[in-house]
């Protein structure tokens, strides 16, 4: 679809011949109708882990609507970047064929034994929505170009040494499901960190889960569209248990795949970087048997707090001009 150039953490260059380029804040943006890129800012205020997990839901929610791999780009923001960047993703998002997802703080810390998450609908359905601190947010369309959402973006900050994932293959929306319920089977997401960082790492958490959403019925993925005391919506994100856990050494990491891999009940989806070692697993399947698995492994759940230096402001468009000439 396009030929494009893997740049560092906060840079990346659109080349290609039959297409007017235009560089607008930190990267160039195609002019024409080449423009999926899945952009997500995660709130910067709170734990890492509870950022991934958000980032984690959001994807799944939204995978069974895309055909192929975004390109990605993740930012971490202020809760008030996160809540302008939403505001302005929902304001300029045009028909169907674009995308805006949210994950307010009411729907954290789902662990309902029963599953139904009651109490954390009923809490979103109540509160105010100037009240609503959103751990995330993503915009994802072809027929708006992103540029205009770099006033919050290039104000926002990227993990250190974190690179975008670019993509060079056609990505397509799909039809909505519809006429598919939940189908009230409890089931279990859990995510398995191998030992590599999280700037190597996010981009393929976000297109694992997004491959899960793609891949799995959507009647089993029990998303669930909510709608505030204000009557805004917040949709598309899945209810089922999703844990993100650390493993302690590669050697538990590869023992614990192999053994989901050994189950066919089971949805075992494993991302690899570029080099072809395993970033990560992701199990999906019935709530015990998940469950049972990972406890019989030395995992820990990811809580950890974002770094004092872990994050790096985005880089300005004078030292993204500099870079670009040393590398042309």
């Amino acid at each position: 679809m396009r030929v494009l150039s893997r740049l560092s953490a906060s840079s990346s260059v659109h080349q290609r011949g039959d297409t007017h380029n235009k560089f607008v804040g930190l990267r160039f943006f195609q002019t024409k109708n080449d423009f999926m890129k899945l952009i997500i800012v995660l709130n910067k205020e709170i734990t890492l882990g509870q950022a991934l997990n958000a980032l984690s839901r959001m994807m799944v929610g939204l995978g069974h609507q895309l055909q192929g791999e975004p390109d990605i780009n993740i930012y971490f923001g202020t809760r008030d970047q996160v809540r302008s960047f939403r505001t302005l993703a929902y304001k300029i998002r045009g028909g169907k064929n674009s995308i805006c997802s949210d994950f307010p703080h009411t729907m954290s810390g789902m662990s309902s034994k029963d599953g139904s998450f009651i109490e954390q609908v009923r809490k979103t359905a109540s509160i105010d929505e100037k009240a609503i601190n959103y751990l995330g947010c993503c915009f994802l369309s072809d027929a708006m170009n992103p540029r205009c959402l770099n006033e919050i973006t290039t104000s926002c900050f990227q993990l250190k040494h974190y690179t975008p994932y670019i993509n060079h293959e056609t990505v397509g929306f799909l039809p909505a499901a519809v006429n598919q319920q939940y189908d009230g089977n409890k089931k279990r997401v859990s995510l398995l960190m191998n030992t590599f960082s999280i700037a190597d790492t996010i981009n393929y958490i976000a297109l694992a889960c997004l491959a899960l959403g793609r891949q799995v019925n959507f009647s089993e993925l029990h998303i669930i569209n909510l709608q505030d005391k204000n009557g805004n919506y917040h949709g598309n994100i899945s209810l089922h248990p999703l844990g993100i856990l650390r493993l302690t050494n590669v050697e538990s990491y590869q023992m614990l795949t192999s053994t989901s891999e050994k189950y066919i009940s089971l949805k075992t989806i494993i991302k690899k970087n570029d080099k072809g070692e395993p970033l990560l697993t992701l199990i999906f399947g019935d709530d015990m048997v998940v469950e049972r698995i990972v406890s019989n492994h030395q995992t820990r759940l990811f809580s950890d707090a974002l770094g004092k230096n872990s994050l790096v402001p985005v880089m300005s468009e004078t030292k993204t001009m500099g870079w670009l000439k040393m590398r042309l």
